[in-house]
């Protein structure tokens, strides 16, 4: 995984485990980095800051 790779928010509940509220509380509490607007209805997370995230 590279720092540049951006992962939709499907992709990070998959990956996680974690459902969307609570990867959406995560960002407000500073435990997982903030989204990235993609588009006007969509958001993507760096795939490198999160994996730091969930392996810490």
């Amino acid at each position: 995984m590279t720092s540049h790779q951006l992962l939709r928010l499907k992709q990070v509940e998959v990956k996680t485990g974690l459902k969307r509220s609570q990867i959406y509380l995560y960002m407000k509490e500073g435990i997982f980095p903030s989204s990235i607007k993609t588009g006007p209805a969509s958001v993507a997370l760096t795939g490198r800051l999160l994996f730091n995230c969930v392996i810490d």
